[in-house]
């Protein structure tokens, strides 16, 4: 079958990306991308399901193993839908065993089956259907005029009640004016209009409105006296196969909406809802129930999650000293006279710059020279500049000149994988990272009481726990796929991405967060990139000389520029692949009472 082979080429794809990956080559898959090649794709589903089981934790291999199931049930399902088609219900029932034996919890394969059963074995007797005509007399289809086909040219200038009269008389009806409607004069002109045209062009141009009252008769009057005199019936459809009251609530919801019924009641206990609506309305609430009937799409989502890091920083310059130390050599010359005649040597070699030596040399004190070292350390560490002299001998240190020429980066790339598997319109939540405790309130004593101290004293003590709740920290993906009955998908997503940003608030932590909503409509098999999480950050700082740090060019040789970089982007990469189609009932305007039996809606009311 070409969607036999259509479906094969995807698996052949999909088995090769996993073989090749694979280290080293495995013949399991090997023999599995040769079978998906020969369109044996229950021979290839086997294989891959034998090397997953043997090498649990290979998840592309486990991924692309429950897709291959998935596409072979599908497979069936088809082949047995388009052989019952043909009549051929053994060789459906077939296909439909082959998918259990696959996916035994497939409800479309079991009920598949069964209808092939009940094809193949009718029961001997079967109900005969009440007639058509009792379900219309519960619920009278609504009125419809029946004007002639023929287009008019009409050109008044008279009276109101007078032009309604030979509209509709031109047409082949009788028109009926209420009793306030006054008989002003209007200009109306219109050529080869049909009788709605013609009736549209009146309402333009007299704001009137009509309601037919049989199939030749019509009522004209104000807005607001014709909605007192439209045609209302009751009716309840029950509908048992909605699985809770939330979603008949929001079935509720959709006919209100779509179709602006507002009187609605939900009946909870029967399952049920209750509708007083003009009969065209029901009859469009009956048809939209049906077509909601069917089961829905379902589609399994594999969500890749790509987050990428980069962090970037230079630094780029020369560190100009721009503090300088200075102080007095009394002191120390104070303790150098300790050594006698010495002092005049160690006074000349220390102008010289040979302090180090003499320290060294051994020629002085101990007293002296502890006395010299706890002076000097700031001496020792820089080069230094002496000047004047006798008892206003100054030294100056002169830090160090630094030059910085750095550029440093780093970057990180995580990557996960998930399935989702999910009906048509119910939403596949994803969370990835962790909940974070956040403190709400503390406790603690504003006041001491003898009690209190005596606890306090004793050291029996408890401090109350605090409150708190926890915060969820990571990547929250809501992703909602809609499967049409061509087989395209449109996803709903909302994705939040939190993190701590480091900063508190009354040390309570700030939690930043990125939100996105988007939607987007896809073919099976079709991936879609969400890259639009995406942070930027950029530090920038400079130091050097006032004013000379600022001279174009030269600016580098008397400051130091510090440039750090971040960027952290977070990328979904979501592939629905289409595990059913959704089922569509046909739909009928007049069904039988005996309806509810068959196939769970059914339909009952009165004017």
């Amino acid at each position: 079958m070409r969607v036999g082979r259509y479906k094969a080429v995807l698996v052949v794809a999909l088995l090769v990306g996993v073989a090749v990956s694979a280290t080293p080559p495995n013949g399991s898959l090997k023999k599995a991308t040769a079978a998906a090649e020969a369109g044996q794709l229950d021979k290839a589903y086997l294989l891959a399901k034998q090397e997953a089981e043997a090498h649990p934790q290979n998840q592309e291999l486990r991924a692309a193993s429950e897709l291959l199931r998935a596409r072979v049930v599908l497979t069936h399902l088809q082949s047995g839908r388009a052989l019952a088609d043909a009549g051929k219900h053994s060789e459906a029932a077939a296909q439909y065993r082959a998918a259990l034996e696959i996916d035994p919890a497939s409800a479309d394969a079991r009920a598949g089956l069964a209808a092939q059963y009940a094809a193949q074995y009718p029961a001997a007797t079967s109900p005969k259907p009440i007639p058509i005509a009792m379900r219309v007399e519960r619920a009278a289809p609504p009125i419809n005029l029946l004007p002639k086909t023929r287009r008019q040219s009409f050109h008044f200038r008279t009276g109101l009640r007078h032009v309604i009269a030979q509209i509709a008389s031109a047409y082949g009806l009788s028109a009926l004016v209420a009793n306030d409607v006054p008989n002003t004069n209007i200009h109306l002109d219109v050529t080869d209009a049909t009788f709605a045209q013609a009736m549209t062009a009146l309402r333009a141009v007299s704001g009137l409105s009509w309601i037919p009252l049989d199939t030749h008769t019509l009522y004209v009057g104000t807005e607001g006296e014709l909605h007192d005199l439209q045609p209302f019936a009751q009716r309840t459809y029950y509908l048992p196969w909605v699985p809770s009251t939330a979603d008949l609530q929001q079935i509720s919801n959709v006919v209100r909406t779509m179709l602006g019924v507002q009187d609605i009641t939900v009946a909870s206990a029967d399952q049920a809802l209750v509708l007083r609506a003009r009969p065209e309305q029901l009859d469009a609430v009956e048809k939209l129930l049906l077509d909601m009937r069917g089961q829905p799409g379902e589609v399994l989502l594999q969500v890749r999650i790509v987050e990428l890091n980069a962090t970037t920083s230079h630094a780029l310059g020369v560190s100009i000293p721009s503090q300088f130390t200075m102080f007095a050599l009394g002191p120390l010359l104070s303790q150098l006279q300790q050594s006698g005649g010495l002092s005049q040597n160690i006074l000349n070699l220390f102008q010289q710059g040979g302090l180090n030596a003499v320290l060294n040399s051994g020629l002085l004190s101990p007293s002296a020279l502890a006395g010299a070292q706890s002076l000097l350390p700031t001496l020792l560490k820089n080069p230094f500049v002496v000047f004047g002299g006798g008892a206003t001998l100054m030294a100056l240190s002169v830090p160090n000149l630094t030059a910085s020429l750095n550029q440093s980066s780093n970057s990180t790339a995580t990557l996960e994988t998930a399935l989702l598997r999910a009906n048509s319109g119910q939403p596949a939540e994803l969370q990835i990272g962790e909940k974070f405790p956040v403190i709400n309130a503390s406790f603690a004593p504003i006041s001491l009481n003898p009690a209190l101290e005596k606890i306090i004293g004793s050291n029996t003590f408890r401090e109350p726990f605090p409150s708190f709740t926890f915060e969820n920290i990571g990547l929250d993906a809501k992703v909602t796929p809609f499967v049409a009955a061509n087989g395209n998908i449109r996803l709903q997503m909302d994705i939040t991405a939190s993190a701590l940003t480091g900063a508190t608030n009354n040390d309570i932590p700030i939690i930043g967060n990125r939100h996105l909503t988007t939607a987007v409509n896809l073919k099976d098999n079709d991936p879609v990139l969400v890259a639009g999480l995406l942070n930027r950050q950029e530090m920038r700082s400079l130091a050097g000389l006032p004013g000379l740090s600022a001279l174009p060019g030269f600016g580098r040789l008397f400051s130091t520029e510090n440039l750090q970089t971040g960027n952290d982007q977070l990328a979904l990469i979501i592939t629905p692949h289409l595990v059913r189609l959704p089922e569509h009932q046909s739909s009928a305007t007049w069904l039988p009472s005996n309806f509810g039996s068959a196939t769970g809606l059914r339909g009952a009311g009165n004017h």
